[in-house]
């Protein structure tokens, strides 16, 4: 076209495991293979699913060890949401009918 100085397109950068030469064509299924089947211990090559399901599991994890806030983790209570919810439940009462005279009998609680 005239007034363009360059009309081919620039493929854009993919993120994952292999630095080699790709073609912009290429899904590179057996690089992102081998990153699944051998994943590093110090870093994550895929971090946006890791980031898409964080609040789902932190969710989870606050029903048992305390709801966490910021990204350091750090929890904003030390005990989980159901703990708390047990903690609301009142005592339960029951009586065993064992009374003589045709009373209720003995009174048992639960704490």
């Amino acid at each position: 076209m005239p007034g363009l100085a360059n009309n081919t397109p620039n493929p854009a950068p993919v993120a994952g495991p292999s630095k080699a030469k790709f073609s912009p064509n290429s899904f590179r299924t057996l690089d992102r293979e081998r990153a699944f089947t051998n994943p590093s211990t110090t870093e994550t090559k895929y971090s946006a699913p890791q980031e898409l399901v964080a609040p789902h599991y932190q969710s989870f994890d606050a029903l048992f060890e305390g709801a966490p806030i910021g990204k350091n983790g750090e929890v904003s209570q030390s005990h989980g949401l159901m703990d708390l919810g047990i903690k609301d439940l009142l005592p339960k009462v029951v009586f065993d009918g064992k009374g003589e005279d045709g009373t209720l009998g003995n009174r048992l609680e639960s704490a």
